[in-house]
């Protein structure tokens, strides 16, 4: 299954996202040394990424963008 198109037009999936990290904001973003304003935080990885490489393959092959 690849890109996805609704009969009634209201659904159109044509790409895929993928979430490395949160933002700086929240202090999600990861880093590598803490935030200077909350140094028990290092924010958060959402993927790892050894996983991107799979991900990504997986998508080109199911008809997505690379």
């Amino acid at each position: 299954m690849g890109i996805i198109r609704s009969q009634d037009d209201f659904l159109h999936v044509r790409s895929v996202k993928a979430y490395g990290d949160g933002a700086l904001g929240s202090r999600g973003a990861a880093l590598i040394k803490p935030y200077s304003d909350a140094p028990h935080q290092h924010g958060l990885l959402l993927t790892q990424p050894e996983d991107f490489p799979q991900s990504s393959t997986a998508s080109v092959r199911r008809g997505f963008p690379a």
